[in-house]
């Protein structure tokens, strides 16, 4: 069986990276042109693309006065970047969802409010009914 020789990026397939690399994750540009996800992130790094946007200043603000409440795809919409670049934000800061965190007790006393749009029976409930028992 012989194997394909690659084949040259058209101008028309690097005009459409170019558009979607702020937009889109690598993976989804590479199954939309039918390339290889490696190729892709080749042509960023040859380059020198940024291939997603890094936050400003009030954007790691809004992250942190929003992350109990909302989730990392509403977050990045608003702020306009990927869902993924909001939560890897999100793990090197330590800013979890988790009724566990050392900083329960701030939380609780400075500026907790419990959303309207919650679901019954959802993880983010019970996270608000186990910090609404929290002795204050």
């Amino acid at each position: 069986m012989k194997k394909n020789k690659r084949q040259k990026l058209t101008n028309k397939e690097l005009k459409y990276i170019m558009d979607n690399r702020m937009s889109m994750p690598a993976a989804q540009i590479a199954k939309d042109l039918d390339r290889a996800t490696n190729t892709i992130r080749s042509v960023f790094r040859r380059l020198k693309l940024d291939y997603y946007k890094s936050l400003s200043d009030e954007a790691r603000q809004y992250i942190k006065d929003n992350y109990l409440y909302m989730t990392h795809k509403q977050m990045a919409a608003h702020i306009g970047v990927k869902y993924y670049t909001v939560g890897n934000y999100c793990c090197k800061n330590k800013l979890y969802k988790d009724t566990k965190s050392s900083q329960r007790d701030d939380i609780t006393q400075s500026y907790y409010t419990r959303p309207d749009n919650i679901q019954k029976g959802s993880r983010d409930a019970h996270i608000h009914q186990v910090i609404e028992k929290w002795p204050l």
